[in-house]
């Protein structure tokens, strides 16, 4: 995947930062996302609001009537189990 801005702000950050670390340019924004990612996942996860979290609640309870409201299929009419290839794709 390649990587274009316009935003001239940014590039010439990148540039300097490549120029004072001795790096490259990719080193540069591959290090700086690591450190943000490795930030982020360190961070508490946001509260949530009760409003929000009932609406989540309720949706996840209609998923499960759903998936609970599909029909049954007997063992004996099951379909037999598939049989996979080195690719892992069935056969």
């Amino acid at each position: 995947m390649g990587f274009h801005t316009d935003n001239a702000d940014l590039l010439a950050k990148i540039e300097r930062a490549a120029r004072q670390s001795g790096r490259s340019p990719e080193a540069v924004i591959e290090s700086a996302l690591d450190t943000y990612i490795a930030a982020l996942a360190a961070r508490p996860p946001a509260p949530v609001d009760e409003a929000t979290r009932a609406r989540r609640l309720a949706r996840w309870r209609e998923i499960l009537a759903e998936a609970d409201a599909l029909p049954r299929i007997p063992p004996d009419q099951q379909p037999p189990d598939l049989e996979w290839d080195e690719d892992g794709l069935p056969r």
